[in-house]
């Protein structure tokens, strides 16, 4: 069959089958509605009867008269509802009277199972106990400091004494009273002032004598009697053996200075600790770990200068001092696997390997650090890595950001990190934060012939470790207003500068305790002053109190992003107290 046939076909059985379906359609039901349940039918079958049953009498009292429910009428129900019932006689209202009672209660006799009376057997057998304690028994679960406790009195009491908790009837208590430190302003003399990071532009701190105070600081007491100082010195000495921290009171110095400008709600203050002259403190030993550039990027002038640096850093180091030296470029190349002693031996050798050093390859600097961070460390003594390097990598992680962000997770504050770069290509960002959120510094050499100069003067200012972890409480002052946030490990010869706000009327008294780790002892640094007599110094302390902010703000800005609160505020305070920023002005 032709295919004109098979169509012709298809098409006649398609109608044809169209059509039966139309035909059938009407007849299909699809949808019907539910027929109506069949009705149900109940039948009951009723009988009516007569009753026969006798009427009953309802009548109340009435003789016989059944338990009812109810009334036998709807009115006698009413009626019911509307009547008042008589009152029973109540037992309150009578009168009882019991005849001779009083008599009868004064003449029985009640049993008492204690007897009032004080017993004189049982009183002496307490004043004989009393006397039979020992001091030692008396003193063997009180946990308290010696210095604390008077000498318990051994004397046997009269008749007519009562015993005291300590001491004799006739002694008299002394009380001593502790007096703050006088306040006074520090020049650049008075211990080292800490320097400005470079990321902001900030004027130099005022140098020579200070200022004349406006406010007269508080008189010292007088002296005490010479024995007074004898027994005060043994005290000192007691205390040192019983208690876990060692106090440095008498080894610092502790300066505040307070300012109010005109006009404005609240003041600022200045607090400044720097050993006192004089003093012998030993230093802790450290550990130092010098980790170099020496990628491409690095000119062999600027290298030969930085190595020679590194060289007189390492002659310096103490005998109890470890170091090491890690050279990096795409990938790092320590001197030793570890940290060394510090002997004749290895600084000998280590300025050999660095006399060996050439500018070559990429730099890698994250992958350089974390090796360091996360190595070895030593508790209560500093643990420093000195990075020399432009900070501008060229291979690895590149981005400063997020450089900064892992290397200070990585780190979690276990080591502070100090960063050095020579010139002016050196990427000041990633200096300037990455040791700032590592408790550290960073400095800059402008001239390459000045930086092994510069850069052995940096890290001689980190000879004398006293304290490191240090933590401050400032009392009343509220912790956001307190900068810089983490306190820098305490070196001989660098202030320990912290910068906040007071509300001058509510906040009279300042008070902080500095602590920190020295080796395996616990010390600790406790002044107390009056703000009213503190010295009085100028806008300067309110211009460095907003500089650290805006420092501490930019850091943020690193760690969470450029949020708009927090650009907010930067614009806010470059804008107030005219700090010039590296793209942060408004």
């Amino acid at each position: 069959m032709s295919k004109r046939t098979l169509l012709a076909l298809s098409v006649a059985l398609s109608v044809i089958l169209h059509g039966l379906l139309l035909a059938v359609a009407p007849r299909v039901d699809v949808l019907t509605a539910r027929a109506a349940p069949p009705d149900l039918f109940r039948t009951f079958k009723v009988q009516v009867v007569e009753d026969t049953r006798p009427p009953v009498d309802t009548t109340p009292g009435a003789e016989g008269t059944p338990l009812v429910t109810r009334p036998g009428t709807v009115r006698d129900l009413l009626e019911q509802e509307s009547q008042r019932l008589a009152p029973d006689e109540s037992l309150l209202e009578q009168i009882v009277d019991i005849e001779e009672l009083a008599q009868r209660a004064s003449a029985e006799e009640v049993e008492r199972e204690h007897e009032l009376e004080p017993d004189e057997s049982v009183l002496a057998k307490v004043d004989a106990k009393i006397i039979e304690i020992s001091e030692s028994t008396a003193r063997q679960d009180i946990q308290v400091a010696r210095r604390l406790v008077a000498p318990s009195s051994n004397r046997i009491l009269g008749e007519d004494e009562f015993p005291l908790l300590r001491g004799t009837p006739d002694e008299t208590e002394e009380v001593l009273v502790l007096k703050p430190l006088p306040a006074r302003r520090v020049g650049s003399g008075g211990g080292g002032a800490e320097p400005a990071p470079a990321l902001l532009e900030k004027p130099e701190e005022p140098s020579g004598p200070a200022e004349p105070a406006e406010k007269k600081a508080a008189q010292p007491l007088g002296e005490p009697p010479l024995e007074k100082l004898a027994v005060r010195s043994r005290v000192a000495a007691e205390v040192r053996k019983d208690t876990d921290y060692e106090f440095m009171d008498d080894l610092l110095d502790v300066h505040l200075e307070s300012y109010l400008p005109p006009g404005q709600g609240e003041g600022f203050f200045r607090l400044r600790i720097v050993p006192k002259e004089g003093e012998d403190i030993p230093p802790l030993p450290k550990d130092v770990t010098f980790i170099v550039d020496a990628s491409r990027s690095i000119m062999p002038r600027k290298l030969e200068r930085t190595a020679a640096g590194v060289r007189s850093c390492i002659e310096g180091l103490r005998l109890e001092d470890r170091f090491n030296v890690v050279v990096f470029r795409d990938s790092a190349t320590p001197f030793r696997p570890g940290l060394v002693e510090a002997t004749p031996e290895n600084k000998a050798a280590a300025a050999a390997f660095l006399d060996e050093l050439e500018s070559r390859g990429e730099t890698d600097v994250y992958t350089a650090i974390k090796p360091v961070v996360l190595s070895e460390f030593r508790a209560g003594i500093p643990n420093v890595v000195m990075l020399m390097t432009d900070g501008k990598p060229t291979t690895g992680i590149r981005d400063a950001r997020t450089i900064i962000n892992a290397l200070t997770q990585d780190n979690a504050l276990r080591k502070s990190i100090f960063a050095f770069g020579g010139g002016r290509t050196v990427d000041r960002y990633m200096l300037d934060l990455l040791a700032y959120r590592n408790k550290g510094e960073s400095h800059v050499a402008p001239v390459l012939e000045d930086i092994d100069e510069e850069l052995a003067g940096f890290f001689g200012k980190l000879q004398d470790p006293l304290l490191v972890d240090c933590q401050a409480d400032y009392g009343w002052v509220a912790e956001e207003n307190v900068f810089p946030k983490q306190l820098p490990d305490f070196y001989k010869g660098r202030a320990v500068t912290v910068y906040g706000r007071f509300d001058p009327e509510k906040q009279r008294e300042f008070a902080m305790r500095l602590t920190g780790l020295a080796g395996d002892r616990k010390k600790e640094v406790v002044f107390k002053a009056d703000l009213r007599e503190a010295a009085t110094g100028n806008s300067d302390i309110a211009h460095d109190w907003a500089f650290r902010k805006v420092y501490f703000l930019i850091g943020e800005t690193c760690r969470v992003g450029e949020t708009p609160e927090l650009m907010d505020q930067l614009r806010a305070l470059t804008r107030e107290y005219d700090i010039r920023t590296a793209g942060y002005d408004g």
